[in-house]
């Protein structure tokens, strides 16, 4: 025979019950942290400290690399007998640090093949009666105007002229779309990279790689594609545009997976800071590489935001110099990214489960 509790008995077990729970939350709660202190704020006061100093190395970048609008070695040539070239020579590319470099039109090459393959970006053709500056309106507004500034004839008998051989899109005035676009590439990719980040120890690789390769298509295209139709602010062909911000999306993109699943919170602001700081500053599409300080301008060849800028802009405008170099090295960028994924998804694979105990 079954034997049935007292509902006075369960009553008095619950009452028991519910003074130890009570005790044991007065005891946690006087142990706790009289204030907003612990772990959730230090969770919160390293990301923002992260993303400040990131905010910060950006600014201090870009005003020190474009403190002053000031060209160092600006290739030019002069168009005239060799006493007016050395004449050119001395009067703006002497001293320590010039301003231009000097040279004249080498045999075989005519003033308008050294603007269009951008050799030099300006000609000054001399003549007795008439000075005539050719430049490419692609190069930007700045760098023109100061080309113009910098060749104006001081007798004014002497008339002055200048020819656009290469202009830039109809859309594109300041010469600075393909800054903005390579910008905002690199900025959607360190945004999604850092959220894929966090999440990829638990998504399988290959969705990983997947995401990887749909979200660089996605934007590299898009981007593209509005930039070009609808604000015609790119010219040339579009496949090649297309191709390089989609190298560069995917390299971004998977680096700074890297960067977060290798040192979380730290390792974005890593990215942050070669992708965002020092890319954007080193890029050489705000103003052309001359621009940059003589130390840093290499670096405009070896950065992933420099390559695509500078191959998007020679494929745009000046019929692919220098594209080569830009895509051999996205393309290296690419490869780089794929075997330090393949080297964290081996570090991070999870140990097989253990067989049961037949025997138990």
């Amino acid at each position: 025979m079954a034997l049935r509790r007292s509902r006075k008995d369960r009553d008095d077990d619950v009452t028991d019950a519910d003074l130890v729970v009570d005790d044991d939350q007065t005891e946690a709660e006087d142990d706790a942290p009289a204030g907003p202190t612990g772990p959730g704020v230090r969770s919160l006061l390293v990301p923002m400290v992260v993303i400040a100093l990131v905010g910060v190395l950006t600014v201090s970048s870009l005003v020190s690399v474009f403190k002053a609008f000031r060209p160092h070695n600006l290739p030019i040539a002069i168009a005239a007998d060799a006493s007016s070239v050395a004449f050119f020579k001395k009067q703006l590319g002497g001293g320590k640090d010039p301003a231009f470099h000097v040279q004249g039109v080498p045999s075989g090459q005519t003033p308008a093949s050294l603007i269009k393959s951008r050799k030099v970006y300006g000609v000054l053709v001399l003549g007795q009666k008439a000075w005539q500056l050719q430049y490419a309106g692609a190069n930007g507004s700045v760098v023109n105007a100061q080309l113009q500034a910098s060749f104006q004839p001081a007798d004014p008998k002497v008339a002055y002229r200048t020819i656009d051989l290469v202009p830039s899109a109809p859309g594109d005035r300041s010469g600075w779309s393909v800054f903005f676009l390579v910008l905002g590439i690199v900025l959607a990719s360190f945004a999604f990279g850092v959220l894929l980040g966090f999440r990829a120890d638990k998504l399988p690789p290959r969705t990983v790689r997947l995401g990887l390769l749909s979200f660089s298509l996605l934007t590299a295209v898009v981007s593209t594609l509005v930039v070009r139709f609808v604000f015609n602010a790119l010219a040339g062909n579009l496949l090649i545009p297309c191709l390089l911000q989609t190298l560069l999306a995917f390299s971004v993109t998977g680096l700074t997976v890297v960067a977060v699943r290798f040192g979380r919170m730290y390792g974005a602001a890593i990215a942050a800071a070669l992708f965002i700081a020092a890319g954007t500053a080193l890029s050489g599409a705000l103003l052309p590489p001359p621009y940059l300080v003589p130390g840093l301008q290499h670096w405009v060849n070896v950065l992933p935001s420099g390559l695509a800028a500078q191959s998007t802009t020679a494929a745009a405008y000046f019929g692919g110099a220098t594209f080569g170099v830009g895509l051999y090295g996205l393309v290296g960028w690419t490869i780089l990214t794929l075997v330090l994924l393949s080297l964290l998804d081996r570090r991070h694979q999870p140990e097989p489960a253990a067989e049961a105990d037949t025997d138990a």
